[in-house]
């Protein structure tokens, strides 16, 4: 394990986070109600990473990976979710965008989820707002990596949603998922990132320039909202 990893891994472990992506095999804006339509949503996946390995949460696997970039790869079905939920209790959860959307479809199929979570739109949303002094800008997953020292690498975060759903109606598992898997990762480095060094970055949208602004590790867990979801 290098260097980088076997940080990532320790500050993880210490922290007790893991961080996690989900994958569902519609394109929101053809539905009824576009994101407001959470339940016609099918789950396909969840991908949950602790920087040692990645927990897989998926039905009907067609190619299996027990290897993605040095970590381990464990598979389990969707059913079996629930139970492992329940056994991370004390963890806690950091994704992008799950406040208002993939934290929200969780906790519709299993209510009783109750862990801590952070959601990485929301850090950076509201730093934003803090750092403009009127509105949150929206950021992606890949420009917040890009600019938190965050290396890109293998399939990267640049595959949109609408190709992954295709790959995965083709039977492209493989695709999909180490594109879910490397998200999960990413996630979690950036979050590493800025808790370890007590700020987070961005690009200033007058001047160009990169700006930071303060980050608390003792900053309140999000609320995984249960109401209509905004478009992502």
């Amino acid at each position: 394990m290098n260097m980088e990893k076997r940080k990532l891994n320790n500050w993880m472990a210490e922290n007790k986070v893991q961080s996690f992506s989900v994958f569902v095999s519609e394109d929101p804006s053809l539905l009824s109600e576009g994101w407001r339509s959470i339940e016609e949503m099918n789950l396909e996946m969840v991908v949950f990473f602790d920087g040692i390995s990645f927990n897989v949460f998926v039905d009907m696997v067609k190619e299996y990976e027990d290897n993605l970039w040095g970590y381990d790869v464990y598979y389990q079905g969707l059913n079996s979710l629930e139970a492992w939920l329940n056994s991370i209790e004390g963890y806690t959860l950091v994704g992008y965008n799950s406040a208002k959307a993939w934290g929200v479809l969780l906790k519709q199929k299993y209510p009783e989820l109750d862990v801590e979570h952070h959601d990485l739109l929301k850090i950076f949303s509201d730093a934003s707002a803090e750092h403009y002094g009127n509105h949150a800008r929206r950021y992606d997953l890949s420009n917040m990596a890009r600019h938190n020292n965050v290396n890109l690498k293998t399939i990267l975060l640049s595959s949109p949603a609408i190709k992954l759903i295709a790959d995965w109606r083709k039977g492209l598992f493989r695709n999909t998922m180490r594109n879910i898997a490397n998200q999960s990762v990413v996630i979690a480095k950036v979050f590493a990132n800025i808790n370890l060094k007590g700020e987070l970055y961005f690009r200033d949208e007058a001047t160009g320039k990169r700006v930071s602004v303060k980050y608390s590790q003792d900053r309140k867990p999000d609320t995984i909202e249960d109401t209509t979801l905004e478009e992502e």
